[in-house]
């Protein structure tokens, strides 16, 4: 097992093991370990530093799915509003009567 922790948290990459005993890496796991490399090799980041990009990098995950959520109501939202205004505005139509004032019935002739 990998480890490296120097926060209240603890990141691990854990390999599956096989019958005979071999190192299972997933290609998270790979991924991960592969960017923990580039942080720290070509970076010169420790591995608290490290620890912190992936802290950041879930919390920004996290703030886009919740942007996503909060946009697709936002969406939802808006059409309903725009259906109600539209269905508001025919309703105004039908009781609008034009308006002729008394003394224009007797012009008209």
């Amino acid at each position: 097992m990998a480890r490296f922790t120097n926060s209240k948290r603890a990141s691990r990459v854990t390999p599956k093991r096989s019958a005979g005993k071999t190192r299972l890496y997933s290609q998270e796991d790979v991924d991960r370990l592969r960017r923990i490399q580039e942080l720290t090799s070509e970076m010169g980041m420790n591995l608290a530093g490290v620890e912190k990009v992936f802290e950041l990098e879930e919390e920004l995950e996290r703030m886009r799915a919740r942007m996503a959520r909060l946009q697709s109501k936002t969406d939802e939202l808006e059409q309903e509003m725009a259906d109600e205004l539209e269905r508001v505005k025919r309703s105004f139509r039908a009781e609008i009567v034009k308006y002729e004032p008394p003394d224009a019935l007797f012009r008209r002739r």
